[in-house]
């Protein structure tokens, strides 16, 4: 279990990652 959270907190940052290039503005309110 606690190794699929990491799995999944891993997933969120890639995802908010690929979002900061896809929209620099929607990244800026997540900073």
């Amino acid at each position: 279990m606690y190794q699929q959270k990491q799995y999944e907190k891993a997933a969120q940052q890639f995802v908010e990652s690929n979002r900061l290039t896809t929209d620099p503005q929607k990244s800026s309110r997540s900073s």
